[in-house]
């Protein structure tokens, strides 16, 4: 098929096979859409508009010729003719402006290395931040997308692929080092071969991606990684485009949930050091938590789905210029919003999402169970009835329903409910942690009244919260200009009891309770 493709670009044209989903032929014309979920047909966030032409779409044989269009997934949409025209809303594109997370707090002391060029690289799911240190100081910074987005924008999705397609194992390999960090490095320095060693800390499918090592394990119980301790080799055997010889090391794994990413942060934040009750969290789409106590340390991870990142939600987005990134409610509706980079908004990221859950409720517009109360919205003008289903009005074009409410709910009860339940186990009430490390780009973010009027963190003073930023970078940065001190991360890596939170006594109970808003 000879395919004409709209976008708010211009008009373009590309060779259709009908063979292939349009997602990817889209893709390899250079029009990336958002395939959150993989192309696996569940998020719906690669919408397109079938114009005119014969197609067959999720099964069903689509010939359009008039004036009549049709809304279908791009990735189980395919050609079914000669000529055919399609329209891609702005909102099914890939957004590669989404604010990546360089920061951290506390700064380690990177003095007393072998000094010369090393660099530090935080592999996340959604994105990759990386460090450049010179003689032990961090002399630039760069981040991007994690270029393995169009495989999914989870872990499950990826380890799904490198099960169902003999090739795709290689194909993310190549898609974080030479897509993602070669192209990182040409940022951070004029010659990147003159670096002499690289530290990465990522969670456990992330690295075992890096390595080119199957993460497939890790996929079903017991979920064992192939390795918690990663090989130490030559950049070259792993493509990475600094000296060929150069050293690669990764931080060690807690296990097959908790990865390299937390035992960074342990040794970054200095955990543990204040002698007294700890619990480090570090939230994301898996939230994981390490909790010390007494001498003991557990580790554990709450499976919080992608709805803080945007995900599965009508006008969810990531941290991005247009995020709505915090918003207050008046008694009579009047909304006041804080959006990123100013201007028009184009939807809510994760901390204007809880904010929006702590303030609905407050002003009377949810109610415990987390519906939308119509009267309330009609006498304020933000009732919205789409399908059968009540929504807010938010801004023009943009609506919470009430499906993506339930969607929210779930993600703070996991994370909720894991924190009740480790400290359950553990024998500590809650009033007992002496410091709350909260950690990732989210949290930076994350107002914290809020978060605890929805019950996703429990309700301590302030002075308590410690928020660390990319702690994960953190930790990397210092292995980078000090890799002498890695047996500080394995001892790290090594130390806690890893605990599934669906085997604790009272972590479903609590997971029902969470579902309520207070």
């Amino acid at each position: 098929m000879k395919l004409l493709v709209h976008t708010g670009g211009g008009i373009s044209s590309c060779e259709a096979k009908e063979s292939r989903p349009l997602s990817e032929t889209l893709r390899e014309a250079g029009i990336g859409l958002d395939l959150r979920c993989g192309g696996n047909g569940r998020c719906g966030r690669c919408r397109i508009e079938l114009v005119r032409g014969d197609f067959v779409a999720a099964g069903r044989q689509v010939s359009l010729r008039g004036k009549e269009t049709a809304a279908v997934n791009a990735c189980t949409c395919f050609p079914a003719g000669a000529e055919g025209e399609i329209r891609i809303p702005a909102a099914s594109l890939h957004r590669s402006d989404g604010a990546v997370e360089v920061n951290f707090s506390p700064v380690p002391d990177l003095s007393g290395g072998p000094g010369g060029l090393s660099v530090a690289v935080d592999i996340g799911t959604t994105t990759v931040a990386a460090l450049l240190v010179e003689d032990g100081r961090i002399v630039a910074s760069a981040g991007m997308p994690n270029r393995q987005f169009r495989f999914g924008d989870n872990v499950i999705d990826r380890i799904a692929a490198c099960q169902s397609s003999p090739g795709a194992q290689r194909e993310l390999h190549r898609a974080v080092v030479d897509e993602t960090i070669n192209p990182l490095l040409a940022q951070l320095a004029v010659d990147p071969r003159r670096i002499s060693r690289m530290a990465v800390a990522a969670n456990t499918v992330m690295t075992h991606l890096f390595y080119n090592e199957s993460p497939v394990s890790i996929g079903t119980a017991p979920f064992t990684p192939k390795f918690r301790r990663f090989p130490e080799v030559a950049a070259a055997s792993l493509g990475v485009a600094i000296r060929p010889e150069g050293r690669i090391i990764a931080a060690p794994a807690i296990s097959g949930n908790v990865g390299g990413d937390i035992t960074a942060g342990l040794v970054a934040t200095g955990f543990g050091a204040s002698g007294g009750t700890e619990l480090l969290l570090d939230l994301g789409t898996n939230c994981e938590m390490v909790l010390a106590h007494r001498g003991k340390v557990w580790a554990s991870s709450a499976a919080a789905g992608p709805a803080f990142e945007g995900a599965n939600l009508s006008f969810g987005c990531r941290a991005a210029p247009g995020a709505v990134e915090h918003l207050t409610l008046s008694a009579a509706g009047k909304l006041e919003l804080q959006v990123s980079g100013g201007g028009a908004p184009i939807g809510l990221c994760g901390s204007g999402a809880v904010d929006f859950l702590a303030e609905a409720r407050r002003a009377g517009a949810l109610d415990e169970y987390g519906r939308l109360e119509p009267g309330v919205l009609r006498r304020w003008g933000r009732l919205v009835t789409r399908n059968g289903g009540n929504g807010f009005r938010i801004a023009s074009g943009i609506v919470v329903t009430e499906a993506d409410i339930e969607r929210l709910l779930k993600a703070k009860a996991a994370v909720g409910a894991g924190i009740a339940s480790l400290l359950r186990h553990a024998g500590v009430e809650p009033e007992e942690i002496r410091i709350f490390h909260l950690c990732g780009g989210f949290a930076r973010c994350l107002d914290l009244d809020a978060a605890q009027a929805i019950g996703m963190l429990p309700r301590l003073e302030r002075p308590v919260f410690r928020i660390g930023g990319n702690t994960s970078l953190a930790g990397a940065v210092l292995l980078a200009a000090r890799p002498d001190r890695m047996a500080e991360f394995e001892k790290w890596a090594d130390l806690p009891c890893d605990l599934p939170l669906n085997s604790l006594k009272g972590f479903e109970e609590s997971y029902i309770d969470g579902l309520l808003l207070g």
